[in-house]
């Protein structure tokens, strides 16, 4: 069932966390950095910025400064993937 009714944090991450260990995913893993992935993967796909703040849970601005810098990290850390699978199918 869906139960709509906020809750807190420490009961969000300790949840994030218990979907992290069944998955077998990198522990690392943390519920902010999925969060600020969110809003990483909505900005790539074109969602305007009022709309990734609200899903986010962003109320301020200034907190989505880092996307700009996140959004062209991940760009080229994608091409440079390209480009390393492209040189080695080439090579062979």
């Amino acid at each position: 069932d869906i139960v709509v009714k906020p809750f807190s944090y420490s009961a969000a991450d300790s949840l994030f966390k218990s979907h992290i260990d069944e998955s077998h995913l990198t522990p690392e893993g943390t519920l902010h950095g999925f969060r600020s992935g969110c809003a990483i993967t909505l900005a790539l796909t074109g969602t305007d910025l009022q709309s990734i703040m609200r899903h986010v849970g962003w109320r301020c601005h200034s907190t989505v400064s880092f996307l700009p810098l996140s959004l062209y990290r991940v760009l080229l850390h994608a091409v440079v993937e390209s480009l390393l699978l492209w040189y080695s199918l080439v090579r062979r």
